[in-house]
């Protein structure tokens, strides 16, 4: 799903309708800070290493015991794509998926002007 929201409101909207659900957001990975060493990478989208892409692995966690739901969050500029990620040995249970894409569609049908900063 896209939102038109910069990542980290993408994000912050995103943990604030998975908690209102009662599941928790975990940022497992952050481009951002992994090239904090890395000042010389070049973004393929600017072709500097002067760019405002965010790439973050999001963990979604359900019930206790249950594998949690795995997003991607890529932004450019001021959209956000966020997509399950999944293969045939990994996938988030149906329900876990269903609250995930509530949440989301919640999130894309309510007005940002709060949101973006």
């Amino acid at each position: 799903m896209r939102l038109d929201l910069r990542n980290e409101a993408a994000v912050r909207a995103l943990s604030e309708a998975l908690a209102a659900r009662s599941l928790t957001l975990l940022r497992s990975f952050d481009l951002r800070l992994a090239l904090t060493a890395h000042e010389e990478c070049a973004c393929p989208y600017h072709g500097t290493a002067h760019c405002t892409c965010q790439y973050v692995i999001l963990l979604v966690y359900g019930d206790a015991g249950e594998p949690p739901a795995v997003l991607s969050a890529h932004s450019f500029a001021a959209q956000t794509d966020i997509r399950f990620v999944q293969t045939a040995e990994w996938q988030a249970s149906a329900d876990l998926q269903e609250s995930v894409n509530a949440a989301l569609l919640e999130i894309s049908l309510v007005g940002h002007d709060s949101l973006i900063g």
